[in-house]
Formats: C-alpha cells, structure tokens, sequence
C-alpha cells in the first residue's frame, strides 16, 4: 500500500507482515476500535477472543520484549510506526468476509476531526477506498453502554443504526468530551521538527564516534613505537602490551 512508507521502514513493514502470516491471525475475528479507552477495548476483545492490533503485533508491541521498538523511538516516531502497524492489521482484515468495531453509542460514535487511527486510516482501507480488497460488512458494537456490550449491527454498507436506537435510545448518552486530534498539518509539522531532531542527534553521535576512532588510531601509533623498541630491548612482548589499544574502539552502536 502506498501509505504505509510514510510511516515505516522497509525492514520494519516486513516483520509486520510476517506476524500477520503466521498462524496466530484468525480470520474475520479482528476488533477495531474509537472513542474509547484502549483498556476498554483490549478487555472486550479479550472477552470474546478477538483480535485487537495489540493482540495480533504480539511481541512487537510488548515494550518487555526485544522485538518490539517502543522503547528505541521517540513517541513521535512510535506514533508513526503504530499508524503504520494499524494500515497493515486493516489491510489483512480487508481480506475476510468482516470486522467488529467499538466505538461510543450514538449519535457520536466517532472523533468529529475524522483524523483517529480508525477513520484516518483503518476504515478506508476495510472498505476498499485505497485500492484494497474490500469486507462484506463492518459491525458495530457499544460496549460502555450497560445491557449491550454484546450487541451487534451492521453499519456498513447497510446502516442499521436504527434497529440499536430502537432498542436503547440514547440510554446514558451524553455530550461527549473528545480527546484534542492533532490536524493532518500540525502532525506533519510534528514530525518533520522530530526527525530532524533525531537526524542532528544521529550527527553529533557520528561525530564523537569518529573523533574516539581518531584518538584510539592516535595512541595505537605511538604504542607501536614504543611496543617495537622494548621488545628489541627484550622487556615485553608487544603484542601483550598492543591489546592496551585495540584497533576497533567501541562506539555507541556497539553496545
């Protein structure tokens, strides 16, 4: 897909794309989810023995594990990485029949920026808008609301909304208080301020790792001078006293 390369690395896609391969991924039994608290879906999910994108990633969404990259990112670049991951969790479940989604009840089920993970990016793609396979339907569920936490509609391509109102009305629905979504520019703007953040840092790193090496070269010389005239004076073996100064200095990429 063409909107996966702005936000992962080649590398990083295709590890993706593995942990989607393998036989963990259980066909139509994906849940995407918004406008509710993660802790809140992964529960439900987990409840009825679904898939969320955390669920499917494994290990490469465990901050504990080696796999994952959490911790070697700014939150900015792991933002990035997480949209990427949620383009490729919709795009395998646009290759099945359907998909569950939970969101607040209506008649606000969605962030009114239209920017989330879900509307930005996941929904598109399950719906075929960017040149993918397409599910036969998407349902939904509300399950903060009491007594239907296990009550399903369709909403798309037919929009049942009606059949869930009927049942429970606008039952404990408010005006809801959505979380601040950053705009498409200003999250770009982010972005842009963050690698080159991370480029300059990347910089300044090059350059202490280059001036180590010099120093270690420096030193490595002059010991070779003075390792050759105490072995003529037989006092030492000079290939004991060279391990002082190894060619290779560690530098940060090597620890």
């Amino acid at each position: 897909m063409a909107l996966v390369p702005q936000y992962l690395r080649a590398d990083e896609e295709a590890q993706i794309h593995r942990q989607f391969q393998g036989d963990k991924w259980r066909r139509n039994n994906q849940v995407l989810w918004s406008g509710i608290l993660r802790d809140e879906a992964q529960s439900w999910a987990n409840k009825h023995e679904m898939q969320t994108l955390t669920t499917a990633m494994g290990p490469l969404m465990d901050p504990s594990h080696s796999l994952c990259l959490q911790n070697q990112k700014s939150s900015n670049a792991w933002g990035k990485y997480v949209k990427g991951a949620s383009a490729i969790f919709a795009y395998y479940i646009s290759r099945g029949e359907r998909v569950t989604v939970l969101s607040p009840p209506p008649p606000e089920r969605f962030h009114p920026s239209g920017q989330t993970n879900y509307q930005a990016i996941e929904e598109p793609i399950v719906k075929g808008l960017l040149g993918t396979s397409i599910v036969s339907q998407i349902e939904m569920v509300h399950p903060t609301v009491k007594g239907a936490e296990d009550t399903y509609y369709q909403i798309w391509p037919v929009d049942d909304t009606a059949t869930w109102t009927a049942k429970f009305g606008e039952l404990g629905v408010q005006k809801r208080r959505w979380r601040m979504v950053k705009k498409k520019g200003e999250t770009k703007k982010k972005e842009e301020e963050e690698e080159e953040k991370e480029k300059a840092e990347e910089e300044e790193k090059a350059k202490k790792d280059k001036k180590k090496t010099r120093k270690a070269k420096k030193e490595r010389k002059k010991a070779k001078k003075i390792a050759k005239r105490l072995e003529k004076e037989k006092k030492i073996d000079s290939k004991e006293y060279l391990k002082q100064y190894p060619e290779k200095v560690a530098t940060e990429d090597d620890r």
